[in-house]
């Protein structure tokens, strides 16, 4: 196939839409082609031809003659013929592929026309040709297409030929170019352009007039400013790479290239179909190497452009800190990448990107790279240290490798790559960099990408004291060179400094043998998951070690310990986790036979597979302080003997600095089955022992007297919650706990315990609290009627039995014994209770609350009515009752006598069987209480005894006190008279869907309640409200919204039914919804308040028929009316004067929306004999008619097509737009 050469690269985003002349190399047919693959096209910018396709075209050549060259753009050979009057000439040009047609003046008075037809194998191009006839008016240029550069020479001029001597020139604006006339020449001259695509511009000549009028076009093309890009103008090259490597170049003319600077060869320029390619040898020197290529396109005269670019390479110079950095950047976005020194004295550097190198005396210099790249930076001088302290995380991922180390004189290495997850390759010191570095605490901390640790690279490390954390978490490396720290005789910290390495299997026994100062090796190799074993010579040569914490921490694999591996470390002082979540299966005898200073075993074992414990493992630790949870989690664990500690001889020492001496100690060893006796035997001075058994759910017996020497004991809660198989508590377990005062929790969730027995809490003299005792004990059954004799002190017995389904009855002096007892919150929630002794409470004169004391009892049936009588302090029996679901009367009395109670809130709630109510309230309650839902969900309750909350005087709040009753048929007259401080009562019937009837003076005269918000919503049944049911509410800012919300039995609402309420605010949506409502009453609402919203007050009440007179009283000041009767479908008519006095009134949106049946006129006022509609509500009419302007009229009146005026009704009322 014939190629097509451009005569320029050009790049699309650079000249879109631009024009190019194209040139062609001979045609010649391929082998494999033939003419059935022909191409062909032709063209012209000559205004003369139009084109209709790629091969048909025409030429309108004027009478004066003239000439137009084709380019016939083909893969093959061509030919053409002309056919027709023979007055055009064609001349081929083959080299350039282009055929000129021109013709001479025509001397007849007719057109002329002809056909040229170009072959080009099976392929087609006609040109149809017409010469105006002699005596045309017309205009011809000599030349009328032009190509002006962009800079230089910017002027072109031809001749103009016409049989009109008054020709003229037009041209449309252009900023970029002048058009003048000289006689009949025209000269063009052209701004340079600085844009990077071509412009183009026609003018037309014109000659004669009118329909005689003719015309020549002009075309001027000015080239596009020649500009060249290559992808990257730095290009570095690391010190041993031979690696090729491409730079894109972009030009919008044709380009080239000159090299300098390359006079040793280096580096290989060759050019690509994309751009450029370089080719580098390694650099075997110290210094940096670099070349320059600079790129040229252009025009070849003034409009040129160039570019820069820079190859460089470092060499390796052993007196410099080298680092490979892999500078990311999105086009145009500046990156700022930052040098990890501090401590500068005097440093040089080169950035690697060709620009000078830089002196420098600050810490952490920055650098902004022109290109994305991985540029080597080298760094001479002094510095005292490495750190990346200062580099943000992306700074940090942008270091990649180090080549060498360099002799900058430096001290610390503290976080000299923490963080650098990019990190994958370090060298080792060949150098002395590292000669008086005294730490490296974190250096290489969290390098997830290191491949490995080079041998040698603490070689010259002399002087280092702390390796903390150097390699953790360096996910990426398998293995430690056993030789690592030979050279580091100082050595005293190495914490955490192979820390979660996961891949790493094994460690070389001999890796600390030459640190004898070697103090902390805490966590040294901790979350090593994948390490299996270690040699009992591991610390041998480490006598000064102090702590072992954390050493093989969550090693999993990690199954058994070699005995005497700590066998020289006679100056530890704590073990704390070390072991803790480790695969450990066994552990040996001895192993800390010779650790006698050993203060801490804290969790040491936690989470290990152990199975057993050897007797002698701590003895002779004399000084142990804490075991606390030493052994907490082993789950496989079965058995521990009974002299465990006691060989340890650390009995008068163990306390805890914290008191945390043995919290937890076997806390979830869910396979121990049993205690052996004397287990803490002499451990006089233990303080704390919480949870100690806690989760032990094969235990199955306690030894008696197991805690009778820990007299000092004060912490003890959740001792054995959750030992699920413990079936029965031994008689004086708790003997010896004399200082102890909570038990809270102690058997929490032993589901097979059935019975407790007498005097439990024998020798417990200072016990105050039982709380949670035995909460969740399922089995429990029986409880001895002495459990407590003696606990006297006991103040708190909150959820004791809690959960204990099978507990079915209790004895009446149970808490007898109690008589200081303030809480008994939860004590028997959620139980199997079935009936309570009435003098169950009777001795507990001091007790407080009775919060959820029953709470859940859902086989309680009764109640005494003297249960409370004796808890006169009682201020609280907030759901006490709650979820009683077969609960089914309450006694006359019940709190007669509990005057200082302040709340009831769902005291009764969800007692789905509660049938009836005595008067269970005294008659000289004063207190401020609530009795906010306190029988809410009592689908059972049919009525209320007359005067029931006579004696709450205090009450302040019954928020839905019955709410959801759905039996509740009748409620009596002046039920809240006497409640005079109450403020608020919301949704207090709400639901209740058997309510008949609002009985007379249902409150009293009273000036604080306010609230009475969906007091009777959804009361379906509700079908007759007395007048004066709420006549004695007298609140400021009193709100009603939606009391009688969905009231759909409700027929008829009482005229005066809210006259007296004049301080009200909202009555909005007051009847909603209330579908079967046919009738409203005059003097309904009182809106004396001011800006009372009556919003929606009968909005859906589709029944509603008639509306009474005057409904709304005092409403001068009310703002807005919206929704008030929107989709009453049923009402046909309104007093048309219903809104005469509301003077306010700036809102109606969609007031009478859906009411289809409405008849007669819209509302209106007459004011001095005229009608005002409320659409008439306007600012021009306000001075008027005294009205404010209603200017919220959407939907108004929408769909109420039978009103008379509605014609004239304003579209914005009728719809929703």
């Amino acid at each position: 196939m014939k190629k097509i050469i451009y005569s320029m690269l050009l790049a699309a985003s650079l000249c879109a839409c631009t024009k190019e002349t194209i040139n062609y190399q001979n045609p010649v047919l391929g082998e494999n082609e033939t003419e059935e693959n022909a191409t062909l096209a032709v063209a012209s910018r000559n205004t003369l031809f139009t084109s209709e396709d790629d091969v048909n075209a025409s030429i309108a050549f004027k009478s004066l003659g003239g000439k137009v060259i084709l380019d016939v753009n083909t893969n093959t050979d061509w030919t053409y013929e002309i056919s027709g009057e023979s007055f055009i000439k064609g001349e081929k040009d083959e080299e350039a592929n282009q055929l000129t047609l021109s013709c001479v003046q025509n001397k007849v008075e007719k057109t002329l026309s002809a056909t040229v037809t170009i072959k080009a194998g099976d392929k087609t191009a006609t040109v149809t040709a017409t010469q105006n006839a002699y005596g045309t008016v017309e205009i011809v240029a000599s030349e009328n297409n032009f190509h002006l550069a962009a800079k230089g020479e910017l002027t072109a001029s031809f001749e103009v030929t016409s049989t009109d001597p008054d020709w003229t020139f037009e041209t449309s604006s252009c900023e970029w170019m002048l058009v003048t006339k000289d006689g009949n020449t025209i000269n063009i001259s052209a701004y340079p352009n600085e844009e990077y695509t071509d412009r183009d511009v026609k003018f037309i000549l014109k000659a004669g007039v009118g329909d005689k009028a003719v015309t020549e076009t002009i075309d001027v093309l000015q080239d596009r400013a020649a500009l060249i890009e290559p992808s990257v103008s730095t290009v570095p090259v690391t010190p041993f790479s031979n690696e090729a490597k491409e730079v894109e170049v972009k030009a919008n003319f044709d380009w080239e290239y000159s090299v300098s600077g390359n006079e040793d060869g280096w580096l290989t320029v060759e050019r690509t179909d994309k751009g450029l390619k370089f080719t580098p040898t390694a650099n075997s020197g110290a210094a940096t190497r670099t070349v320059k290529i600079t790129i040229t396109t252009g025009d070849g005269k003034e409009n040129m452009d160039s570019k820069e670019i820079t190859i460089s390479q470092p060499g390796i110079d052993k007196d410099a800190l080298i680092i490979g950095f892999h500078v990311q950047k999105a086009k145009g976005e500046i990156v700022t990448s930052m040098l990890p020194v501090e401590g500068v004295t005097e440093i040089t550097v080169d950035w690697g990107d060709g620009t000078d190198a830089e002196k420098l005396t600050t810490d952490n210099p920055t650098h902004e790279y022109a290109d994305t790249g991985y540029f080597v930076v080298s760094v001479k001088g002094q510095t005292s240290g490495i750190s990346v302290n200062s580099l943000s995380y992306d700074q940090k991922d942008q270091i990649e490798q180090v080549y060498n180390w360099g002799r900058l004189g430096l001290t610390t290495m503290e976080y000299a790559f923490e963080g650098c997850g990019y990190l994958t390759d370090i060298p080792k010191d060949d150098t002395g960099a590292f000669s008086k570095v005294t730490s490296f605490e974190s250096a290489f901390s969290n390098c997830d990408a290191l491949k490995a640790i080079p041998e040698g690279l603490l070689d010259n490390a002399g002087e280092t004291e702390s390796v903390n954390n150097m390699f953790y978490s360096c996910d990426s490396i398998k293995t430690i060179p056993a030789s690592l720290f030979f050279n580091c005789p100082k050595l005293s910290d190495a914490g955490s400094v192979f820390s979660n390495c996961e891949e790493v299997t094994s460690i070389s026994k001999d890796i600390f043998s030459k640190n004898p100062e070697l103090t902390d090796c805490s966590s040294a190799f901790s979350g090593m998951t994948k390490l299996k074993s270690v040699d009992k010579d591991l610390f041998a040569y480490n006598p000064k070690i102090t702590t072992f914490n954390a050493v093989f921490s969550y090693d999993e694999a990690l199954t058994s310990i070699p005995a005497g591996i700590f066998r020289n470390q006679t100056e530890c002082e704590t073990f704390r986790m070390a072991f803790s979540g480790a695969g450990l299966t066994e552990i040996p005898d001895g192993l800390f036979a010779n650790n006698t200073k050993c203060e801490s075993f804290q969790q040491t074992f936690s989470g290990t597979k152990i199975k057993s414990v050897p007797a002698d493992i701590f003895k002779g630790c004399k000084s142990v302080d804490s075991f606390m949870s030493c052994f907490s989690g082993c789950s496989e664990l079965q058995s521990i003997p009974a002299d465990l500690f006691k060989n340890s001889g650390s009995q008068s020492v163990v306390y805890g600095k914290k008191g945390n001496g043995m919290r937890m100690l076997f806390n979830g060893c869910s396979s121990l089955k049993e205690i052996p006796a004397g287990l803490l035997d002499g451990f006089t001075e233990i303080t704390n022992i919480e949870s100690i058994f806690n989760g032990c759910s094969s235990l199955e017996t306690i030894p008696s007297g197991l805690f009778k020497d820990a007299t000092k004991v004060t912490k003890f809660s959740n001792a054995f919650s959750g030992c699920t198989s413990l079936k029965s508590i031994p008689s004086g377990v708790f003997k010896g706990l004399a200082k102890l005062s909570s038990f809270s929790g102690i058997f929490k969730g032993c589901t097979s315990i059935e019975e407790i027995g007498d005097n439990i809490l024998e020798g417990c003299d200072a016990c105050t609290s039982i709380t949670n005792l035995f909460n969740g004990c399922t089995k429990l059954s029986k409880v001895s009627e002495n459990a407590f004799a003696g606990a006297a002190k006991v103040t708190d017995i909150s959820g004791l039995f809690s959960g204990c389904a099978s507990l079915k009855t209790i004895p009446e002096g149970l808490f007898s014994p109690m008589a200081n007892l303030k809480t008994t919150s939860d004590v028997f929630s959620s139980s199997g209770i079935e009936s309570v002794p009435a003098g169950l409470f009777a001795s507990n004169t001091l007790t407080t609350t009775f919060k959820n004391v029953f709470n859940g009892c859902t086989s309680l049936t009764d109640l005494p009515g003297n249960l409370f009588a004796n808890n006169k302090a009682v201020t609280t029996f907030e759901s006490a009752f709650n979820g009683c679901v077969s609960l089914t009367s309450l006694p006359d009395g019940l709190f007669e006598k509990n005057s200082k109670v302040s709340t009831y809130v769902n005291t009764f709630k969800g007692c789905t069987a509660l049938t009836s109510v005595g008067n269970i309230f005294g008659a000289n309650s004063t207190s401020k209480l609530k009795l906010d839902s306190a029988f809410e969900g009592c689908v059972s309750l049919k009525s209320l005894p007359a005067g029931f909350f006579d004696g709450l005087t205090g009450a302040d709040s019954f928020s839905k006190t019955f709410y959801g009753c759905t039996a509740l048929t009748t409620i009596p007259e002046k039920l809240f008279a006497k409640n005079v401080n109450v403020t608020t009562a919301p949704s207090c019937f709400q639901g209740c869907t058997a309510l008949q009837s609002v009985p007379a003076g249902i409150f009293g005269t009273t000036t604080k309640t306010k609230t009475l918000t969906l007091m009777f919503a959804d009361c379906k049944s509700l079908s007759a409200i007395a007048v004066d049911a709420f006549s004695g509410i007298n609140a400021a800012s009193g709100n009603m919204t939606s009391i009688f919300q969905n009231c759909t039995g409700l027929k008829e609402v009482p005229s005066g039914l809210f006259k007296n309420n004049a301080k009200v605010s909202n009555y909005g949506n007051a009847f909603k919804g209330c579908s079967g409502l046919e009738k409203v009453g005059s003097e309904i609402f009182n809106c004396a308040n001011g800006s009372t919203s009556i919003n929606g007050v009968f909005s859906d009440c589709t029944s509603l028929k008639e509306v009474g007179d005057n409904i709304f009283l005092n409403p001068e000041k009310v703002r807005y009316i919206n929704n008030i009767f929107q989709n009453c479908s049923s009402l046909t008519s309104v007093p048309v004067n219903v809104f005469d006095n509301f003077k306010a009134l700036t809102s109606a949106t969609y007031a009478f929306d859906g009411c289809v049946s409405l008849t007669g006129e819209s509302p209106y006022t007459v004011v001095n004999g005229v009608k005002y509609h409320l659409y008439e509500r306007t600012a021009e009419t306000a001075d008027i008619t005294g009205f404010a302007n209603l200017k919220n009229l959407k939907a108004m009146f929408k769909g109420c097509t039978k009103l008379t005026d509605y014609e004239k009704i304003p579209d914005v009322c009728k719809t929703d737009d």
